[in-house]
C-alpha cells in the first residue's frame, strides 16, 4: 500500500478528533488536526499581522491571541470568513505535504478539518470519513464539555454555519454514526480500520 490521505470531518461535538485519534494508535495512521494546525500558526508574527489585515482589526491583547474575537468576526461576515480559509489553505498544504514527505511508505494520513466540504481542501481528498452524532443533546453536552464558557445561543449559532447533510454524506466514503458509548466506538472503530488497511472498496456505515 502506498502513502494515502483521508480527510476526517464532521459538525462540533460529533467526536471527529477523537476517531481520528483512536486511529492514529495504531502504527499505520498518522493524524493531522488543521485547527491545531491555525492556531500554532498564531505563534508567527508575520502570519498574525496578515490575518488581521484580512479581518480588518486587532485580534491581539498584549501580545496574546484573543480566539474568542476571531470566532466573533468570523462567523458574523461571511466574506471575512472566507477569505481567512483562503488565506489558511496553502499554509494547510504545505503542512500537509510536509506530513505525507515524512511518512514512512504504507502509511495513511488522516487529515481532520470542520471546512472540508465546498473548499479548497475537498480537492485534495478523494477519500472521506465523515463523523455523525444524531443525538443533538449529546452533541451540545460534548461541545459544553470541551469549551464550558460557552453559551448555548454561542453553541447554536456556530452549529448553524456548519452543515452536513444527504449530499455531504454521498461524497464520504465511511460514515460513523458516533452517539453512543465510548465502547461503542471503539468496536466501530475497529471496523474502520480493518476497511482502511485492507484498502477494501466500496462505502462503509458503522
Amino acid at each position: 500500500m502506498n502513502k494515502e490521505m483521508w480527510g476526517v470531518t464532521g459538525p462540533m461535538g460529533s467526536g471527529k478528533s477523537e476517531v481520528a485519534k483512536r486511529l492514529a494508535k495504531h502504527v499505520e495512521i498518522k493524524h493531522l488536526d488543521c485547527d491545531k494546525t491555525i492556531k500554532d500558526f498564531f505563534g508567527s508574527n508575520d502570519y498574525m499581522n496578515s490575518l488581521e489585515e484580512i479581518l480588518g482589526e486587532s485580534v491581539r491583547e498584549n501580545g496574546i491571541v484573543i480566539k474568542s474575537k476571531i470566532a466573533k468576526i468570523i462567523f458574523n461576515d461571511i466574506e471575512k470568513k472566507k477569505a481567512v480559509e483562503d488565506f489558511n489553505y496553502p499554509l494547510l498544504c504545505e503542512k500537509i505535504v510536509e506530513e505525507v514527505k515524512n511518512m514512512d511508505n504504507n502509511s495513511i494520513l488522516l487529515v481532520e478539518a470542520v471546512i472540508l466540504f465546498n473548499s479548497p481542501l475537498q480537492n485534495d481528498f478523494e477519500k472521506v470519513i465523515l463523523v455523525k452524532c444524531s443525538d443533538k443533546k449529546v452533541q451540545i453536552e460534548r461541545i459544553k464539555n470541551r469549551n464550558p464558557n460557552w453559551s448555548l445561543e454561542q453553541i447554536e449559532e456556530r452549529l448553524k454555519n456548519q452543515h452536513f447533510g444527504e449530499e455531504e454524506e454521498k461524497l464520504s466514503r465511511i460514515i460513523i454514526n458516533n452517539d453512543g458509548s465510548s465502547e461503542e466506538l471503539d468496536k466501530k472503530l475497529d471496523r474502520v480500520f480493518e476497511f482502511l488497511i485492507n484498502k477494501e472498496t466500496g462505502r462503509l456505515e458503522v
